[in-house]
């Protein structure tokens, strides 16, 4: 096991790690120490490792992931992201862009198409659902 250099002020230099993709706390402690300039930030995404929540939803289907500057290396997720099948896929994306979604099983969608497309509104119907107390239905289960 190696030894971490320590930062002159900020010893070990510790940050909690967040997903890339949601941006949730991956309840992983990552020890920055020297190789950070400065104190770390209380949370940091150091690596494009999916959490295990969304790796599970990622073996689900296809990943529609919102971001900004969706270039190449200027991307920033927005921590909205919707796992659709194939076929749902193929509904809205058209060749050439379609075979290389299908087969690398993830694409960043920019804000304005992600509206568009209604990924937006679909996203948060799922959000909402999730959040809603179950309701009686009368019928056993």
């Amino acid at each position: 096991m190696g030894s971490i250099p320590l930062h002159p002020k900020f010893g070990l230099n510790p940050t909690i790690t967040c997903c890339f993709f949601c941006g949730k706390e991956k309840n992983e402690i990552a020890l920055l120490g020297a190789k950070y300039r400065g104190e770390a930030p209380r949370h940091m995404v150091i690596d494009r490792q999916p959490c295990d929540w969304c790796r599970e939803n990622m073996r689900k289907g296809i990943v529609f992931i919102e971001a900004t500057g969706t270039s190449e290396g200027d991307c920033r997720p927005t921590g909205a992201y919707a796992v659709l099948t194939e076929e749902a896929t193929k509904r809205f994306v058209t060749e050439p862009l379609l075979t290389t979604i299908l087969q690398k099983r993830l694409t960043f969608v920019d804000p304005e198409t992600w509206t568009r497309v209604g990924l937006r509104d679909a996203v948060e119907r799922q959000e909402q659902t999730k959040t809603e107390e179950p309701r009686e239905t009368g019928a056993s289960e």
